[in-house]
């Protein structure tokens, strides 16, 4: 899963349209906005984007393009992350929005467990949904792929657990079937007894 998750975010960052989706809002001054197709390249615009800063520490909730790319690599480092690290980082945040973003991406990680990521895939698509375009559109993929994922482990655990259940009832059968077969042997032993008791009793009196 975690395999699953990490070959997303590099396909988020290599060849991603983001332009082709339908943005989840728009706002006047957002209409000629475009997306980010390759890290590098302001895809459809013909602008190559050169000079961003790699300060992932600096970025922020703006629709910039170099801001967006920023948060490509930002997420494209989540999966890499070991469990001391994902903590080390979370310790960091502060309460400002562009923190509380990294929070909810952060405890949205393929790695945690399931019931934590549902809560907050909660909030992560909320969140989503209040970005300007690029970077709104770039979160609600995210969370989109994380969505389907976190379904997919639902309908995992749902089989492991009918399985489960399912070979629990198979064995309470064998083990009633096991009773059963003792019974009968137990029966069948006591009537072959009272068959040897009456051929005996006839010899005897034929004996006689």
């Amino acid at each position: 899963m975690r395999k699953v998750w990490y070959l997303f975010v590099l396909g988020l960052l290599c060849s991603c349209q983001l332009q082709d989706l339908k943005p989840i809002h728009q706002s006047p001054t957002q209409t000629d906005e475009v997306s980010v197709a390759d890290p590098s390249i302001a895809a459809g615009s013909g602008r190559t984007v050169t000079n961003c800063d790699s300060d992932l520490s600096a970025i922020n909730l703006s629709a910039d393009l170099c801001n967006t790319i920023a948060w490509q690599n930002y997420l494209a480092e989540i999966p890499t992350l070991s469990e001391e690290q994902r903590t080390q980082r979370l310790e960091m945040l502060t309460i400002s929005s562009p923190d509380e973003l990294k929070r909810l991406l952060l405890n949205t990680a393929p790695a945690l467990p399931l019931q934590q990521r549902i809560d907050n895939q909660i909030l992560l698509f909320d969140k989503a949904s209040t970005l300007p375009n690029p970077l709104g559109n770039l979160i609600f993929m995210y969370a989109s792929q994380n969505q389907r994922l976190i379904e997919q482990e639902i309908k995992t655990s749902q089989l492991e657990t009918q399985n489960l259940q399912q070979q629990k009832q198979l064995k309470q059968l064998q083990s009633k079937l096991a009773q059963t077969q003792k019974k009968i042997d137990a029966l069948t032993e006591i009537e072959q007894q009272l068959n040897d008791v009456e051929s005996n009793t006839q010899e005897g009196t034929e004996s006689e």
